[in-house]
This record gives structure tokens, sequence and C-alpha cells, in this order.
């Protein structure tokens, strides 16, 4: 075949993805003469029912030999099923991203679609309790969900061995904590470009029912390396609510921007004010590079938040002041809501005056950003999927 010099195939091993070879690869090969090559290199001495998949788990036959792509990895079988967890086969690892509680999160590159991804390796063996478990997969169902630039996106979703991986989209600029600490905190304008995208993003979600509950700078990302768009990642302790209803009760968090309701467990309930205390907490981060409550021991960081000590109020300007006291009101009905932060900002963003006792026009504030656009309420629906998954198309048959 014209062009198909120095082009190769690459054949995993079905179920051991230790094993693999690499098969020159014209467009006249059979598939028998492939299977015979599979079975002298992996030296297997009885493989009269031998399979060769592709990356779908679909057996092929002679007729898909003409259309096999080149840069898509088989895997050859002795007659067993296409197993899951060779789908992994699909991305080359890069490095280690990070490492938390329940897993690990890794850089790979899909081989056929070149594209960056971040996977999260959770291990089932670690989710010892039932609600554990069910954490996990809410979390893939509310990603599922949710479509927003600003929420990290779930790209897939598959099983293998004792892990479920999260496929999601890789967000180049790294962490807004590690950008704001190395910067000792952000110039206004950066502030509110930044605050303005996350509130949008928040208030995409609670147009969703779904409140975050751990908004924290670790769990915001840059989604390129120009750092000017962020990416809200973590949902995994997540709530649902409705207006009128008790949410789903969780006492889960990051305690320096943890509401004191949550912490007194006086209302541990998913409800919009938990998201508006952290955002009043991340809002005090950008500015500083510091934390809003502050403490020599767990007791005093849990003291000053409970009593709303804002460390340091005094040295912002009247605007950031005035923010910063109304989302973290140690009384949750008396936070504003995210609209009334959403307006605020933008007379910051603007230069206009604030007036406390002036009604800011929500409405007009919010059509003037092209992101904060009119968000038809979907209706998740939160229950355990099939993680089953529809496995990635890499090449159209013909």
């Amino acid at each position: 075949m014209e062009g198909s010099k120095n082009i190769s195939i690459v054949i995993y091993l079905n179920r051991d993805l230790g094993k693999k070879i690499k098969i020159a690869y014209c467009r006249e090969i059979s598939l028998s003469v492939l299977k015979s090559i599979c079975i002298e290199k992996f030296k297997i001495h009885s493989a009269n029912k031998c399979i060769l998949y592709d990356s779908r788990g679909e057996a092929l036959s002679e007729d898909d030999m003409d259309y096999i792509n080149p840069d898509e990895p088989l895997f050859f079988s002795l007659g067993e099923d296409f197993s899951p967890d060779i789908i992994l086969a699909l991305y080359e690892k890069i490095k280690t991203l990070g490492q938390g509680g329940f897993g690990t999160v890794k850089l790979y590159r899909h081989r056929i679609q070149k594209t960056f991804v971040a996977i999260k390796f959770i291990k089932t063996n670690k989710l010892l309790k039932p609600e554990s478990i069910s954490r996990a997969y809410k979390e893939i169902q509310l990603l599922r969900d949710l479509n927003h630039p600003n929420i990290v996106k779930l790209i897939d979703v598959f099983p293998i061995s004792n892990q479920i991986c999260f496929v999601m989209e890789y967000c180049q600029g790294g962490e807004l904590k590690k950008y704001v600490r190395d910067k000792g905190g952000l110039n206004e304008d950066e502030v509110v470009s930044l605050s303005l995208q996350l509130c949008d993003a928040v208030r995409y979600c609670h147009n969703s029912k779904v409140i975050h509950r751990d908004l924290k700078p670790e769990n915001i990302m840059f989604k390129d390396k120009a750092r000017t768009q962020l990416v809200i990642v973590d949902f995994g302790i997540a709530g649902i609510f409705s207006i009128g209803n008790s949410g789903e009760k969780s006492g889960a968090g990051s305690l320096f921007y943890l509401a004191p309701e949550v912490i007194n467990e006086t209302n541990q309930s998913a409800c919009p004010e938990l998201d508006i205390w952290s955002l009043g907490c991340i809002i005090y981060f950008l500015l500083t590079g510091e934390r809003p409550f502050n403490g020599k021991t767990r007791r005093e960081v849990v003291d000053s938040i409970i009593k709303g000590k804002i460390s340091k109020l005094s040295y912002f300007k009247p605007s950031w002041k005035l923010i910063l006291m109304n989302t973290l009101q140690v009384v949750p009905s008396s936070r504003w809501s995210l609209l009334k932060l959403i307006s605020v900002l933008y007379k910051v963003k603007e230069n206009e005056p604030l007036e406390e006792s002036k009604s800011h026009n929500v409405t007009e504030c919010v059509a003037k950003s092209a992101s904060l656009r009119s968000i038809r309420t979907p209706e998740p629906t939160i229950k355990l999927p099939n993680i089953a998954r529809k496995r990635i198309i890499t090449h159209p048959r013909k």
C-alpha cells in the first residue's frame, strides 16, 4: 500500500496492559495473518478461539481490516471477553498531578485524539462506607448533567480493577491557590474578573439545584496557561436542594471555607448560603493571599469563624469591605444573595459608587456579561448510574 512504509500498529494482550507488541501494518494484511503474528510474538501455545478487539470492544472481522486506524491500539484475546481494564491503554501516561484521600489525579494524552486529559483514580477499596460509594457515583452524575465553561468537563468514566476512573478536561494553568500565593494577592481588576467567573458558575449550579459545598482555591483551576479562565472542580461532596425544602445534610467541607452554621451544626443542609460564605472567603484570599479567619490553633480558627471575626477587615477599601461584611455574615439569612453579590461586583468593576441604601438593578448587571446568560434550569436526577460506559468512538465505521 502506498505510504504504508514504517506504519505500525500496537496490540495489547487482553487483560494484561503490561504485554504489548508492535506490528508493521499494511492494508493488504489479513485478519488471520495478523492473528498468527500475535500468537507468535505473544508466545501463545494454544489459541484456537483467539479474537482481536478494537478500542470499542468490538471483535474485528476480515471486512474491518481495510479500515483499521494505525493510531488506534488493538487488543488480542485468547477467547475471553473484552476487558474494561484495557480501556486505559487508549491513554499515554505523562505524569502525576496530585494525590488526595480517595485517589490520585494523573495527566494522560489520548493516543488517537492527541488531547491531554486529567484522569482521577478513585480506589473503590477505600470507599468502605456506603455513603462514600454513593458520593463517588453522585459526582459522576452531577458532572454529566452540568455544562458550563467554568465547570470542569467530565469526558468519560470507566472502571478498571478496583478503581473508578474519571476522565476530565486537563486544566493547564494549575491551581488558583498556588497562583495567588505566588503573587501574594491579586490586583482589583483581576479579582473582579475571576470573582465574576466563579459567581457565574455557582449561579449555574444553584439554578441546577446543586450546592458545591467545598468551594476553595484548591478546587479551582485555570483552564489554560494564560490564567484568565477559571474552572471549578471536585463535586465530591456537593448536595442537592430545592426551594422551600431542606437540602441534603452534611458536615463535610474544608474548615477555612466552611460556613459557621455547618461547624456549630445549627444547619448542615445544602443551601445557597453555604456557597455564598465560601465565595466571600475566596474573594478575601484573592485580594490578600491569606485566609479571612485565622488562629494559632484549630479551636481559635473555629471561634473566629463562628463569631465572624474577619481578620484585618479595616485594611480593605470600602467596596471590598462591604462585600466581605455581607458575604461573611454569621447568620445565613443575612448574607447577600448571589445576584446581589454579582451586581455589586459589577459596580466595583465600573467604578460606580456603592450606596448601601440604594437597590442595585440585578437584572441589568447580570445582562451586561455575555457569560451571565439566561440559564434554563435543568432537573438533574441523582441516582447511581450504570457504570458500564458508552465507549469512545475513535474512528467511524465505513
